[in-house]
């Protein structure tokens, strides 16, 4: 991208070093939201060599390197990710989604009390990130810290009244608490009537209420046929 660049404007006759820098600088740009495209939509095999491109270029661009801690993170490699996160916050500790993303990483490493703290401090940076309160909530979930976590999930939610995954989590935490009509009005929201049934006979079953799951799932079958063939979305992060 930056041999064309320059290539470019030579035959323009534009080699005035301003003009180059500022070729390579809106290649670099370019390549960089080409790869947040790529990470938006699952591609991280493709856009794993992209960044590390980017990051050996520009070590001390932040974004190339939280980029490239989400794509190691959705390959398996927590700890490699764990140390892209950590890199961007050595020198940029205010970076919300450096934050967030290590976040993640320590729960899929089970580290879920640095979890908490890491997700705390991206909703503390940045209190309008709908998903890092969910975030929140789900690592805060997995604490036990249910009342807590329906905080998170509800502020995620009056930030953002269209985030199904927030709806779904919520439910969930309600479930917990044995609020059964709130989980069921929750759950509506996040994934429809009949599969909101198939969630609650899921929170049924992890309280021991055979007979209550049972006329869940009866119930889902009802309102759809095809409805039980489909997984129950468990809670979730927002990645």
């Amino acid at each position: 991208m930056r041999i064309t660049l320059v290539v470019a404007l030579v035959l323009m006759g534009c080699v005035h070093k301003t003009n180059i820098d500022k070729a390579v600088k809106e290649g670099s740009v370019l390549r960089l939201d080409l790869a947040r495209v790529m990470v938006e939509r699952g591609a991280y095999g493709a856009a794993l060599p992209l960044l590390q491109r980017i990051t050996a270029e520009a070590p001390d661009a932040p974004d190339g390197h939280v980029l490239l801690g989400v794509v190691l993170r959705e390959e398996g490699r927590l700890d490699a990710a764990a140390a892209e996160f950590r890199t961007v916050l050595a020198s940029a500790p205010r970076h919300a989604a450096a934050h967030a993303g290590l976040g993640i990483t320590y729960s899929r490493l089970r580290q879920h009390t640095a979890a908490v703290a890491e997700h705390k401090r991206a909703v503390e940076l940045a209190p309008k990130q709908a998903e890092y309160w969910n975030n929140l909530g789900f690592a805060l979930y997995i604490e036990g810290e249910v009342a807590q976590a329906i905080a998170a999930y509800e502020h995620a939610l009056a930030i953002d009244p269209t985030f199904h995954v927030a709806y779904n989590n919520l439910g969930f935490a309600y479930g917990a608490q044995r609020r059964y009509d709130d989980a069921l009005l929750a759950f509506t929201k996040a994934v429809g009537e009949a599969r909101a049934h198939l969630n609650l006979a899921l929170v049924y079953e992890r309280a021991g209420d055979t007979e209550n799951a049972a006329r869940s799932r009866r119930t889902a079958r009802r309102l759809d046929a095809t409805v039980t063939a489909q997984r129950n979305p468990e809670p979730s992060e927002d990645k």
